[in-house]
């Protein structure tokens, strides 16, 4: 487990607690249709449709990502990362190796700070590995709903 991993799940395990104990409303939450399987850190995900939002108001940097029939769902720590302007409508990043999607990163509509998760172990082997022919790219699916809560 690399260091921003670990950082992450210490993160959480202090927190955990807390949110245990009080609801806290969360800021946002984006719905996407992701027509192809993908990974999130290290969670495999089916394609379908998903909602993501901010585990809680106070930590807007850890999401919650989710199937709609709650079938699939995994927590991802992510950190800032800045547009030179707002955007119009919410999207969802992944890196795309061969067949091989990961989700890289999210972002809410009329916001200029997005959130970028960390490369995991796998991804980051799979770069290491590429062949030289292997399609390598980057996929955006737009949000199809964005919603405060």
């Amino acid at each position: 487990m690399n260091r921003r991993n670990l950082l992450c799940v210490m993160i959480l395990g202090a927190l955990l607690p807390v949110m245990a104990t009080r609801a806290v409303a969360q800021n946002n939450e984006l719905v996407a249709d992701i027509p192809f399987n993908f990974t999130v850190c290290t969670q495999q995900m089916p394609a379908g449709k998903y909602r993501v939002r901010p585990l809680t108001s106070a930590t807007t940097n850890v999401l919650l990502v989710h199937s709609e029939d709650n079938q699939s769902a995994e927590l991802a720590c992510t950190h800032d990362v800045q547009s030179t302007g707002p955007t119009s409508g919410g999207k969802l990043i992944f890196n795309r190796y061969g067949n091989q999607y990961f989700l890289s990163e999210l972002w809410f509509p009329g916001e200029t700070t997005g959130h970028e998760l960390s490369k995991s172990e796998r991804e980051q082997a799979i770069i290491k590995e590429l062949p030289p022919k292997m399609k390598r790219g980057r996929v955006t699916v737009k949000v199809t709903e964005s919603k405060p809560n």
